[in-house]
C-alpha cells in the first residue's frame, strides 16, 4: 500500500490531526521567516508579497479546475473571511517584530477560547459551566504574560490580541464556508482577495527587495501558503476541538528559534502563563471532543 493510500485510509479525526501538526510546522517557519524577510523591507509589503506567493502556487489548481470549480457558493462570506484574515495577518507580521516570539505565540494559544465563545455566539453550539472556566482560566494565563498594572505592557501586544481575535473568527468561517465549498476554493479565493487588498499599504511602503530578503520572502510564502492549506484541511476533517491544541507544538518550535536566532529567553511569568493557557485549552479541547462523540452516538451531551 502506497503512502497516499495509507494515509486516505485512516480515519477522518486523524488525518485531520496529522495535517495540523504539517500546518503548525508551516506557521512557525512562516513566522520565523518574518523578521530576516522584514529587514530591509515594511512587514506590510512583506505580507503582499506572501499573498502573490500564495496566489501564484494556487493557480494551478484553479487554472486546471475551470470556473465552474471556482464560482463561490456564498461570495459574501469569501469577502469577510478575507477580510478577517487580512486583519490577523498584517497584525501578526507588524507586532512580531516588536515583541518575544514565545510570548506572542504563548498568547495565540488563546484563539481556541475566542473560537469556543464564537461557535456558541454565531452557531448556536451549546457552552456550559466547566468549557467557560476552562476558557476563563485560559485568560488568567494570558493575563499572567501580559501583567497589566504590573509591568508595562507592550502596545504591540495589543497588535497580537487583534491577530488572536480575527484568526479565531476567520476559523469560524472556515466551518462556515467547508459546508458549500472545497477546502482548495476556500484558500484560492482568500488569496485571490488578499493579493489585492493587501498591495495599497505595500505600495504605501515600499521599497525593493534585497538579494538578502528575497530566500527569506520565498520561505515565508511557501511556508504561509502551506498553513492555509493544511489548515483547511485539518478542519474540514476533524473538529476544531480536537486538531486546534496541535498547534501547541509551536510553543518549543518557536522557542527554540527565538533563543537560537535572537538570544531570546521567556521569563518565568510567560512559562507559567503558557503552561495554565495549554492546560486550560486542552481541556476546552477534551470538552468538545466528548461532545462531538456524544452527538454522533446520539447522546445528550453535557459541556
Amino acid at each position: 500500500m502506497n503512502a497516499p493510500s495509507a494515509l486516505g485510509a485512516l480515519p477522518a479525526p486523524v488525518r485531520g490531526v496529522l495535517w495540523m501538526v504539517v500546518s503548525a510546522v508551516c506557521f512557525s517557519a512562516m513566522t520565523a521567516s518574518i523578521r530576516p524577510a522584514s529587514a530591509d523591507m515594511h512587514p506590510l509589503q512583506v505580507l503582499f508579497f506572501r499573498n502573490l506567493i500564495g496566489l501564484t502556487l494556487m493557480m494551478p489548481w484553479i487554472l486546471r479546475s475551470g470556473l465552474g470549480a471556482m464560482r463561490p457558493k456564498r461570495l459574501p462570506l469569501h469577502i469577510l473571511y478575507a477580510g478577517l484574515v487580512y486583519l490577523s495577518m498584517s497584525t501578526w507580521y507588524y507586532a512580531i517584530n516588536k515583541v518575544t516570539l514565545v510570548d506572542a505565540v504563548a498568547l495565540s494559544f488563546t484563539i481556541p477560547f475566542f473560537t469556543t465563545g464564537m461557535a456558541a455566539l454565531f452557531l448556536g453550539e451549546r457552552v456550559r459551566w466547566r468549557r467557560w472556566l476552562a476558557i476563563a482560566t485560559g485568560f488568567g494565563g494570558a493575563l499572567l504574560i501580559l501583567r497589566p498594572g504590573f509591568a508595562v505592557i507592550d502596545p504591540n501586544m495589543g497588535l497580537i490580541l487583534l491577530n488572536i481575535l480575527g484568526w479565531a473568527a476567520a476559523v469560524i468561517m472556515i466551518k462556515v464556508l467547508n459546508r458549500v465549498d472545497s477546502t482548495n476554493a476556500i484558500v484560492s479565493y482568500m488569496f485571490i482577495l488578499l493579493t489585492p487588498i493587501s498591495l495599497p499599504a505595500a505600495l504605501d511602503n515600499w521599497s525593493d527587495p534585497t538579494w538578502h530578503s528575497v530566500p527569506w520572502i520565498l520561505l515565508l510564502g511557501l511556508a504561509g501558503w502551506g498553513g492555509h492549506v493544511c489548515a483547511t484541511r485539518a478542519v474540514s476533517l476533524a473538529p476544531t476541538s480536537i486538531v486546534m491544541p496541535i498547534e501547541f507544538i509551536r510553543l518549543p518550535l518557536l522557542g527554540l528559534i527565538g533563543f537560537m536566532a535572537y538570544g531570546e529567553m521567556p521569563d518565568h511569568w510567560t512559562l507559567i502563563g503558557s503552561a495554565v493557557i495549554v492546560a486550560a485549552a486542552l481541556y476546552v479541547g477534551h470538552r468538545e471532543a466528548r461532545v462531538e462523540a456524544e452527538r454522533a452516538e446520539g447522546g445528550t451531551a453535557r459541556t
